[in-house]
């Protein structure tokens, strides 16, 4: 199995991650590409990356109101 890379950017951006990275040219490919599927977020569906946030959303303490919203509307506009 192997790569042709015909494009001299990606090629020089290849070397240079394998080189700052101190990994082989398949290495740093396998970085990069994994790198870029776990931003992605690939590896988890939509439901399981917005759970964590959904349950820190439901979990929270709101304090109690003070005032309705027309009450709090009243007192912006000046009417009694």
């Amino acid at each position: 199995m192997a790569f042709h890379v015909r494009d001299e950017a990606t090629d020089m951006a290849v070397r240079r991650l394998a080189k700052v990275t101190g990994k082989g040219l398949t290495g740093a490919i396998r970085l990069a590409v994994d790198n870029e599927l776990e931003r992605r977020g690939e590896k988890l569906s939509l439901r399981e990356r917005l759970e964590p946030i959904i349950r820190k959303i439901n979990d929270r303490e709101y304090p109690p109101p003070t005032q309705t919203d027309k009450e709090f509307w009243d007192d912006m506009c000046g009417d009694p």
